[in-house]
């Protein structure tokens, strides 16, 4: 097993990965912008533009467990520091550091675009149940146990 050629390959991969990675965190950052603008067909359009990354990604995440498991190695964070640590270069050592870096912005991205959307879609039903005059007149709260619902002076009236 030459541990070197491995690492010059899992290199390769990880290099592939962090330029899916930096474009999809463009475009959530874009995402972010539509959402706030609630600009519906744009979101539409970079929904689509992710798509491919994220297939990109996953494929690229096979390889690399191919290319592990066909020479012996497991895919695991243990075989990892090992490839890079005969690795000849620091280079793969920065590479997956960024790498995981980048994953965990990417996450926090994403948690804070969907709570976003799930604030929005809150903010539109309240909008249309005024609009269709179906809100009712006491006002939505959470209750004891946290849960939110329509409470009147006497209790629950409806939970949503």
């Amino acid at each position: 097993m030459d541990m070197s050629r491995i690492a010059q390959d899992i290199g390769q991969i990880l290099n592939q990965e962090l330029l899916c990675l930096e474009k999809l965190d463009e475009l959530l950052g874009k995402e972010h912008q539509a959402i706030k603008t609630s600009e519906a067909e744009y979101l539409q359009q970079i929904l689509q533009q992710k798509q491919p990354y994220i297939i990109q990604l996953h494929q690229l995440d096979q390889k690399r467990t191919q290319t592990l498991t066909c020479n012996g190695l497991s895919p695991d964070k243990d075989t990892m520091h090992q490839v890079i640590a005969h690795a000849h270069s620091p280079d793969l050592g920065n590479t997956w550091e960024k790498l995981k870096a980048a994953i965990r912005k990417l996450k926090l991205s994403n948690e804070v675009n969907g709570r976003l959307i799930h604030m929005r879609k809150n903010t539109n039903d309240s909008i249309l149940k005024i609009l269709l005059g179906t809100r009712h007149s006491s006002a939505e709260t959470y209750g004891s146990n946290g849960r939110a619902g329509m409470y009147t002076k006497t209790g629950l009236s409806a939970v949503v």
